[in-house]
């Protein structure tokens, strides 16, 4: 019988099936499970359509009849916690069963796209990397969109620098780390396939290709990493230069008007005898008195180079304004 679909959801290659069901269809999966992976199975098969996390296991005991199985998340909002969905599979030489892949979730590559695409696998460990190579490049495309997310942060943050930006800093690291356990996830089922059926690099093109694509993703989220880190760094920098300003201002202003602070709470006590309130020329005085004190004080700051440029002209806007 020739390769193709059998059945609705049933894909037969050369001398291997992929079969893919639905978590409602879940008891189905039990049915194509080898006998002798049965016991160390069925865990996992019981926590199908309920695990929420990554889940790898795999039966190594008798050489040419290993098997991986596990869960893992193949899609997450950015935004949303509980948002996810998870893919259950099951991995032989000749078998793959998948539980819960929906092709509407993967919106860069139609399921008629994966089909051809599998149609050239050896096996079903083939057929595995090439579908993981499919999802690779999902993640890819939404790498893409957070580069151009990132670069409008960064014109943002140089042009307008208000406390804003901090925020988006924050949201932008956060959808980083979301996309980074992403990849995670499909770099170790790669590793995970390796080991159980000892593949070796090079040895199958979907499995080459998937790597690629994993090592071109984790050095782009690195990429990307520095890039925000470097962007909270400057923004700590910034924030902190303008919080020294405003300390700074509060300082020189309340240093300079101390005089006036103080000498006008000590003509305004209500004592009796106070022989200032009786001088002819007291309040010219204490005017006089104040005003010379006030540019004594803000000599001897400048002098001594504490008020930097806080009291000049600015001539262009500041960048850190």
């Amino acid at each position: 019988m020739g390769k193709g679909w059998l059945e609705m959801n049933t894909f037969r290659g050369n001398e291997w099936t992929w079969i893919r069901l639905d978590v409602d269809e879940k008891e189905k999966c039990r049915d194509y499970i080898d006998p002798m992976h049965w016991r160390r199975c069925r865990e996992w098969f019981d926590g199908i359509g309920i695990a929420d996390r990554n889940d790898l296991r795999m039966v190594t005991e008798v050489s040419g009849q290993e098997c991986l199985f596990g869960s893992f998340v193949y899609r997450q909002d950015l935004h949303e916690k509980d948002d996810f969905t998870i893919l259950h599979f099951y991995l032989t030489r000749n078998t793959l069963v998948t539980v819960n892949l929906n092709p509407a979730l993967i919106q860069k590559t139609s399921m008629d796209q994966i089909l051809r695409l599998v149609k050239s696998a050896e096996d079903a460990i083939d057929a595995f990397f090439i579908l993981q190579g499919e999802l690779m490049n999902e993640f890819l495309y939404g790498i893409d969109e957070f580069e151009t997310k990132l670069r409008e942060l960064i014109w943002k943050f140089y042009n307008d620098n208000g406390t804003h930006i901090l925020e988006q800093i924050h949201k932008h690291r956060h959808e980083l780390l979301v996309l980074k356990g992403l990849i995670h996830s499909v770099k170790e089922n790669q590793f995970a396939v390796e080991e159980a059926f000892l593949i070796e690099s090079g040895d199958r093109v979907g499995h080459e290709r998937t790597a690629r694509r994993v090592k071109r993703g984790s050095t782009l989220i690195a990429g990307y990493e520095e890039e925000i880190e470097n962007l909270y760094h400057s923004e700590e920098v910034v924030s902190s230069y303008r919080g020294n300003e405003i300390t700074k201002a509060l300082t020189i202003f309340t240093t300079i008007f101390t005089p006036m602070t103080a000498l006008g709470a000590i003509w305004g006590m209500n004592f009796k005898h106070m022989p200032e309130l009786d001088w002819k020329y007291g309040y010219a005085a204490s005017l006089v008195l104040i005003f010379a004190l006030t540019v004594l004080i803000y000599l001897f700051l400048q002098q001594k180079g504490w008020t930097g440029d806080l009291l000049k002209k600015k001539k262009r806007k500041s960048f850190y304004k």
